[in-house]
């Protein structure tokens, strides 16, 4: 059973929850990409508006095998 936001996330007791996002095929999911040259920093503008959130601050890390 799914149970809705406001009762797994305590707002008052943690105001900061730490998230963990990975990407594979060198997908970039924000900042520069630099393999390609291109820039994804709007997807962390489109990630606000559609789940509702804020961030903080966010580091990047690209590891190329």
């Amino acid at each position: 059973m799914t149970l809705s936001r406001k009762q797994l996330v305590a707002v008052e007791d943690i105001p900061y929850y730490p998230m963990i996002s990975r990407c594979v095929r060198r997908s970039c999911l924000c900042g520069s990409d630099a393999y390609s040259g291109k820039d994804y920093e709007h997807r962390i503008r489109i990630l606000l508006t559609l789940f509702a959130i804020e961030i903080c601050g966010y580091a990047a890390k690209l590891i190329v095998v």
